[in-house]
């Protein structure tokens, strides 16, 4: 059967999007491509979304709407996160339909969302890589003013309330998102997980602030892994997991390489007593990253997440 090939991305203003869409129609024969975009930017994303339609006009293609948090950000609950699963479990179950493989560029894609269509193509059965374009250079920050953490929907795990709460968090650039969920959750024991093995910009935005925050702070530990590693982190990620998680109810967020969000679901999907958080900002910086720098890869099938 001849192979027909799925492309799921999502919109966005940073350059990687166009570039990285461009790298992937140059090696994949594309049969259909899904793009996500949402509407609390769509001022931001309404040139590249047009230039992505030109760039995929010989190709089968939809653009789908969603919205990252309610009109009243403030008052976030679980309600909009209800309809961004209802929407992408709706729009993949028609695209898998005919695919044979995908190829998803989580490069764009907010957490919430990446997992959301993590699990609906692991729960299809249909094989595929999950590709990460790393930028160029990052600007000093990424986003700001966090509201209420909550539970992806399908992906809050068993809670036993005789086990005690711990949080896992692998951190990024900007500490405050750190503390933000461990006051949200007020967790017995937390991990903060911070990046090493990489750029040197990692060793100054990322482990120097939080070492400097929470070093010797009670009840809370701190770690490091490479998720830019061949496996993106995954085994460092689930050695140091099994001992923290031991006999608990986990709690785990990600807000720091894209890549470490991948990670975590597969490890999510092995722990039974997890669950996977997500917290959207109010505001994101429109000049977070510039150019694009190597693309990563990694195969995507059942083998691989159990």
């Amino acid at each position: 059967m001849k192979e027909s090939i799925l492309f799921i991305t999502t919109a966005s203003w940073e350059p990687r999007f166009l570039e990285g869409a461009r790298r992937i129609q140059s090696q994949y024969s594309i049969a259909n491509a899904v793009c996500f975009w949402f509407e609390d930017y769509a001022e931001r994303t309404a040139e590249s979304r047009n230039s992505f339609k030109q760039l995929f006009s010989s190709t089968e293609h939809i653009f789908k709407p969603l919205r990252l948090a309610p009109n009243d950000i403030a008052t976030h609950s679980g309600g909009s996160s209800a309809e961004i699963w209802k929407t992408i479990y709706s729009v993949l179950k028609e695209a898998l339909h005919s695919a044979t493989y995908f190829v998803f560029d989580i490069t764009t894609t907010p957490r919430e969302a990446l997992w959301i269509i993590l699990d609906c193509l692991t729960e299809s059965g249909v094989n595929g890589c999950i590709l990460y374009h790393r930028a160029a250079n990052h600007g000093e920050w990424c986003g700001c003013e966090p509201t209420s953490p909550h539970i992806v929907p399908k992906l809050g795990g068993i809670s036993q309330l005789d086990k005690s709460t711990k949080l896992l968090i692998v951190s990024g650039f900007d500490q405050d998102r750190s503390e933000h969920f461990i006051h949200h959750y007020e967790p017995d024991e937390t991990l903060i997980i911070l990046q090493e093995g990489s750029k040197e910009e990692d060793a100054i935005k990322n482990q120097k602030p939080h070492l400097e925050r929470f070093q010797g702070m009670p009840n809370v530990k701190l770690a490091f892994m490479n998720s830019y590693a061949d496996d993106w982190g995954f085994s460092e990620l689930e050695t140091l997991a099994s001992e923290f998680a031991c006999d608990s109810n986990l709690v785990m967020a990600s807000v720091g390489p894209k890549t470490s969000a991948v990670s975590l679901y597969r490890l999510h999907r092995r722990i039974e007593n997890s669950a996977l958080v997500y917290s959207p900002c109010r505001e994101y910086n429109k000049g977070y990253s510039e150019g694009i720098d190597s693309t990563l890869r990694i195969d995507w099938n059942n083998s691989v997440v159990f």
